[in-house]
C-alpha cells in the first residue's frame, strides 16, 4: 500500500503533499521495464540502458527460472523522496534495485532539475518551506492503494 505525507507552512500557508511507496495497481514486470526506460535526469542512464536491453534481466519473482540471471530485479519499483542538499528541494522519484550475477547494485542515481548536482535518498521528515524557508509543519498521513 503507498502512503502520502501532507505538509504546510505556519508562516506563508504553503502546502504541499508527496505520494509514495506504490498501490495495489503496481504494474506488471514488462510495464516496469517501460517505466524504467522513461526515467527523467537519470545519472546512470547508459548503465540502466544496458541492463534493460540484456536478454537475461528478471524478476525475483518472474516466473520464468533462469539458472543464473544476468541481472535481476532485486527491490520493486516504488516511489521515494529525494533531495538536493544545495537547492534543498524534493523530487517524488522512482527507486529500485538491481543485482547482477556478480553481485554489483545498480540503484537510480537522478540529478538536481534546478543545479545538476546529484539528489539523495531524504532520510527524516524535516521540511523547508520553498517559498519562504521556513520549517513546515507535518499535517497527517494519506493511505493509498
Amino acid at each position: 500500500m503507498g502512503y502520502g505525507m501532507e505538509y504546510v507552512c505556519p508562516n506563508c500557508g504553503y502546502d504541499v503533499s508527496y505520494f509514495l511507496g506504490f498501490g495495489r495497481l503496481f504494474p506488471d514486470f514488462k510495464k516496469t521495464c517501460e517505466i524504467l526506460s522513461e526515467l527523467d535526469n537519470l545519472i546512470n542512464r547508459e548503465e540502466l540502458d544496458k541492463i534493460l536491453s540484456s536478454e537475461s534481466f528478471i524478476h525475483e519473482n518472474d516466473e520464468d527460472k533462469y539458472e543464473n540471471p544476468e541481472y535481476l530485479f532485486e527491490h520493486v519499483l516504488s516511489g521515494e523522496l529525494y533531495e538536493c542538499s544545495d537547492c534543498e528541494k524534493y523530487y517524488p522519484l522512482n527507486f529500485f534495485r538491481i543485482r547482477s550475477k556478480d553481485g554489483e547494485i545498480f540503484i537510480p542515481r537522478y540529478s538536481c532539475e534546478e543545479c545538476g548536482r546529484e539528489l539523495h535518498l531524504k532520510k527524516d521528515d524535516v521540511f523547508k518551506c520553498p517559498k519562504c524557508g521556513v520549517i513546515m509543519d507535518f499535517i497527517g498521513e494519506i493511505l493509498w492503494d
